[in-house]
């Protein structure tokens, strides 16, 4: 709670609370995938090499290096299995929505302040395709599949 307040962000309850679920439904997603690829490996070595691999994955296509307006379309279906994309997505929204963006004289182009509110940067990141009840129900569902995948994993697969 006092990183989001020191970090500057919108200083209202509801923002807050949204932001706090946001990041709890990320960790419950992390430790699901977690649980899914500890459950489909046979090993302990495999489990190792493959988590890694997964999260990194999630990382990048996460959204923080490379906003989904600019991402190859080639790349779309990793990009889709990414649950930081959603999370990312939904903090975005929830801190960009109806934020009033002013600009000091030196960062003026033109005379004019070349990005005013906070719907205009979440269009230039290409963030408008979801909604934060969206993000909410995607990441949900993921953790669901997860799960499902991790019991399917030992009930099957481990003996």
């Amino acid at each position: 709670a006092i990183v989001y307040y020191l970090s500057g962000l919108d200083n209202t309850a509801s923002k807050f609370l949204t932001f706090t679920g946001f990041m709890a439904l990320c960790q419950f997603s992390a430790i699901s995938l977690a649980l899914a690829v500890s459950a489909i490996c046979r090993t302990t070595d495999m489990s190792v090499a493959v988590l890694p691999l997964a999260l990194e994955i999630c990382r990048l296509f996460g959204g923080f290096f490379l906003s989904p307006a600019n991402l190859p379309s080639y790349f779309s279906w990793l990009d889709a299995l990414s649950y930081c994309k959603y999370v990312y997505t939904a903090i975005s929204l929830n801190e960009l929505t109806g934020l009033t963006i002013s600009c000091l004289p030196s960062e003026l182009k033109n005379g004019a302040c070349p990005i005013t509110s906070g719907e205009q940067t979440i269009a230039t990141l290409g963030l408008d395709y979801l909604t934060i009840p969206q993000c909410a129900g995607i990441l949900i569902a993921y953790i669901v599949i997860c799960r499902f995948i991790a019991y399917l994993g030992v009930r099957f697969l481990k003996w």
